[in-house]
């Protein structure tokens, strides 16, 4: 079954963007998604998350 809470975890390095994506957060998505938006400023490769704490991960602008 899907788990009937939805959330998800934005984080970006630059506390800029950060900002600016929490901002636009209420013309860009409905109210009833955009409360369980939360944005996070650090760095993919050290996220204060436990194992195995995410379904999915998703990664855009992204360079090795």
């Amino acid at each position: 079954s899907f788990p009937t809470r939805r959330s998800s975890d934005l984080i970006d390095p630059d506390a800029g963007r950060s900002r600016q994506a929490r901002k636009q957060r209420a013309t860009a998505l409905p109210a009833r998604l955009a409360k369980n938006v939360r944005y996070r400023v650090g760095e993919g490769e050290h996220l204060a998350f436990p194992d195995e704490s995410f379904d999915r991960v998703v990664f855009a602008w992204s360079l090795c």
